[in-house]
């Protein structure tokens, strides 16, 4: 085994532990968090040459890739954002929009040319790695403090799909783009304290 790639999934997984303590960005286990994750980024860029990236834009199926993603996605917005509440909020969503747009492609890199690769290369098995990038796309989403757990099933679908499009179609495109719009569409209509202060205030 790759001694990076043991390191890697080492840093991935200490992230973890540390986003549980993390209540502010801006503040000492926020800061820790995005070193750990800049650590884990510079290593995989180290062996990139050696274990390239496993799904990027694969024009055979980013068709099907952004159907399966988008079409859902597309109908959760749709309905959310006619109910009283959400106009109630807009202004919310909009300052919301840009910077989820941001950390959800970020998060994603994370997740998959970060995470899930090195998952992936050091175990060799499509599967098991599958399971595994489900999983911790869930450990992030699923924990005590996170105000979107309620919303557990449509989270645990979106992380398979995810990874499905990933791993088997070998696409992340959409998922860049999607998961920033409906993180801020749910968070504007599902919670209730502003996100950005939240963490940044």
């Amino acid at each position: 085994m790759n001694a990076y790639l043991l390191v890697i999934l080492a840093l991935c997984i200490l992230s973890v532990f540390v986003f549980y303590k993390t209540k502010r960005f801006n503040h000492f286990w926020g800061v820790l968090m995005f070193i750990l994750g800049l650590g884990a980024l510079f290593l995989r860029l180290l062996v990139l040459g050696d274990y390239p990236l496993l799904g990027f834009f694969n024009p055979k199926t980013i068709y099907f890739s952004t159907l399966l993603i988008g079409i859902p996605s597309a109908a959760i917005i749709l309905v959310v954002i006619y109910t009283k509440n959400f106009q109630r909020r807009i202004n919310r969503f909009k300052k919301l929009l840009l910077p989820y747009i941001l950390f959800g492609g970020l998060q994603q890199i994370f997740f998959f040319w970060i995470f899930t690769d090195t998952f992936y290369y050091l175990f060799r098995d499509i599967k098991i790695t599958f399971l595994a990038s489900v999983l911790f796309f869930c450990s992030i989403h699923f924990t005590k403090r996170s105000p979107i757990k309620k919303l557990w099933l449509l989270l645990g679908f979106f992380a398979i799909v995810n990874a499905w499009v990933y791993l088997i179609w070998r696409n992340i495109i959409p998922q860049l783009i999607v998961h920033g719009i409906l993180g801020s569409v749910l968070y504007t209509e599902f919670i209730n304290t502003d996100q950005i202060k939240r963490r940044l205030g």
